[in-house]
């Protein structure tokens, strides 16, 4: 039985991976909205389970979380906000702050102060969220892009400092979460994300079956189940995404 840490488990996505991982080991179900925490807790009536309340933008509460936490295998960071939604001279530098502190600050806390007792695990593991914008220009959402490349880029650092983490991105897919505002619900995908995959795919992560898989930018459809982490050693740096069209163009 592993001690995972799920933050963000009081969200749409979260709250489903404590659901799925709760059968077979300890979790710690840490977000802000303390009722939300209680009612999974509630529903699930599982000792497997402790939910903890906290803002991963507070250096000072996340000190105290970890306080508490006197082993940990596995931590999970899925906390994020969407807004500011519109063109970046529409927005305001508050609102982009408040972005950046929880989607890109609050993971960064969250390894911080994780990453001594993950490395005293036989295998500790970080799976850090990253979104849409990650990998391509996303109009409209430029704070939530931009705080999510940074991620990844702190993810592939993060990962070739600590080899004996496995240390990885990953692209969950859109859902229909309380992330979603009115604004932006109806404008999502075409094609919102497969929630089943996707607890496969974290399940994978979380298993000792992913050991040696590090420092990757993955998406939950990508071929996952065929992944042999000791055979992908030497494709570090995996996240980097040059276009090779600049090196080849005929001038």
């Amino acid at each position: 039985m592993k001690r995972i840490m799920v933050v963000g488990g009081s969200g749409g996505i979260g709250s489903q991976l404590v659901t799925s991982l709760s059968s077979n080991n300890e979790v710690f179900a840490v977000g802000r909205d303390e009722e939300k925490l209680n009612n999974l807790k509630n529903k699930l009536n599982c000792k497997n389970v402790r939910v903890l309340t906290m803002d991963v933008s507070r250096v000072d509460q996340i000190k105290k979380l970890f306080k508490v936490t006197e082993r940990l295998d596995v931590l999970i960071n899925c906390a994020a906000v969407l807004s500011p939604i519109g063109l970046f001279l529409d927005n305001k530098l508050s609102d982009w702050k408040k972005n950046i502190e929880i989607n890109l600050l609050g993971t960064v806390n969250c390894c911080y102060y994780a990453l001594p007792l993950l490395l005293e695990s036989e295998r500790g593991k970080i799976i850090n969220f990253g979104g849409g914008g990650a990998a391509y220009g996303r109009a409209g959402h430029t704070a939530y892009a931009s705080s999510k490349t940074a991620v990844v880029r702190f993810t592939e650092t993060l990962a070739t400092e600590y080899p004996t983490v496995d240390i990885n991105v990953i692209a969950p897919g859109a859902y229909k979460t309380k992330m979603w505002n009115d604004e932006t619900f109806e404008k999502g995908p075409e094609s919102w994300g497969d929630m089943e995959t996707l607890k496969e795919f974290i399940g994978f992560l979380v298993s000792d079956k992913s050991d040696g898989l590090t420092g990757r930018f993955l998406h939950y459809k990508d071929d996952w189940k065929n992944m042999n982490g000791k055979k992908l050693k030497d494709f570090m740096f995996t996240l980097r995404r040059i276009d090779n069209f600049m090196f080849t163009k005929k001038r």
